[in-house]
């Protein structure tokens, strides 16, 4: 399986094959946006994903907010939320979509920085 997938071969994908390329693509910290909304938004994974179902949906969230797709970053961002509603990541996540799709990157450090600060564990 090529990670250099043309579009239209990602909707040929089994919901296995859907699912192992994410997982290699995070593992390589590898974007394919496009790949990874068009995968998601067009293969129903049902319960098949179980609790990799949180960090496909955080990677379709960075693809989203890659792509400016503003409907599929709110509706990322409402169910992360709403399963883990004080994590970093998801702050960062947010960050991401309010400042920096907006090119305020200035903003969006100044941000970081406090969420370091408050708790220097976390690389972000």
């Amino acid at each position: 399986m090529s990670a250099e997938l043309e579009d239209n071969n990602v909707l040929k994908l089994s919901k296995t094959e859907a699912k192992e390329l994410l997982q290699k693509w995070r593992e390589e910290n590898a974007r394919h946006s496009e790949q990874v909304r068009d995968i998601w938004m067009n293969i129903d994974f049902g319960g098949s994903l179980g609790d990799e179902k949180w960090q496909v949906l955080e990677q379709v969230c960075v693809a989203a907010i890659d792509l400016h797709d503003n409907e599929l970053i709110k509706e990322c961002l409402q169910q992360l939320d709403s399963k883990f509603p004080n994590s970093c990541r998801v702050k960062r996540l947010k960050i991401m979509a309010k400042l920096e799709l907006r090119e305020r990157f200035e903003d969006a450090l100044q941000m970081y920085d406090q969420m370091i600060a408050k708790d220097e564990s976390n690389s972000l």
